[in-house]
């Protein structure tokens, strides 16, 4: 019988890309200087093999929801979500699907507060508990110049505002080939002081 010995514990930060260079999606007009970028995580793991790290048998502080209030956190094999006080009532999540012939699809779905049209459904729900799917940006497909086939318009970034309305980002950027500018902006829900832009 042998004994099994751990190896020493090592404490790393991790920092969210988002936090460690704001800008990296940026144009290089609103780009800082690439020397004013922090590090994206602790210099002490430089030599240490990551690749066969599955699990963590401790808890560590977020270091994006520092401060913030959570009232709930839901957490699944490839994705967590957290809800916060100061939050809007409507939660969006991605979903991936195919169909009977192998083709992708993506879909936005939401849930919560649909009052003013937030949920993307064409319905105004005070209260929808399972998540539905947002029509009008769910399913989308495009042209991908490089694979030569339909792929997926996958959401960028969606933001939900705290009165009831969405802006969602779609990512056309990344198969548009050459000559594809910028990304399309989609946005629903309550317009009552033209929060839309319409």
């Amino acid at each position: 019988f042998t004994d099994i010995v751990s190896p020493p514990r090592v404490p790393v930060e991790l920092v969210p890309k988002a936090v460690a260079d704001p800008f990296a999606t940026a144009s290089p007009f609103s780009r800082s200087a690439a020397s004013s970028v922090p590090p994206s995580t602790s210099t002490n793991i430089d030599g240490i093999d990551d690749q066969h790290i599955r699990f963590s048998d401790a808890l560590f502080e977020i270091p994006s929801l520092q401060g913030i209030k959570v009232s709930q956190i839901a957490a699944g094999g490839r994705s967590s979500f957290v809800m916060t006080d100061s939050g809007g009532d409507l939660t969006c999540f991605v979903a991936e699907r195919t169909d009977g012939e192998s083709l992708v699809y993506v879909d936005l779905l939401t849930c919560g507060n649909g009052q003013w049209g937030g949920l993307g459904n064409n319905l105004y729900s005070n209260a929808q508990g399972n998540p539905v799917r947002a029509k009008n940006v769910s399913g989308l497909r495009e042209y991908n110049e490089d694979s030569r086939t339909m792929s997926p318009i996958l959401p960028h970034a969606i933001s939900v505002s705290p009165t009831g309305h969405v802006l969602l980002t779609l990512d056309t950027q990344a198969h548009g080939g050459p000559g594809g500018l910028g990304r399309d902006l989609v946005v629903w829900g309550t317009n009552h002081d033209y929060q839309l832009g319409t």
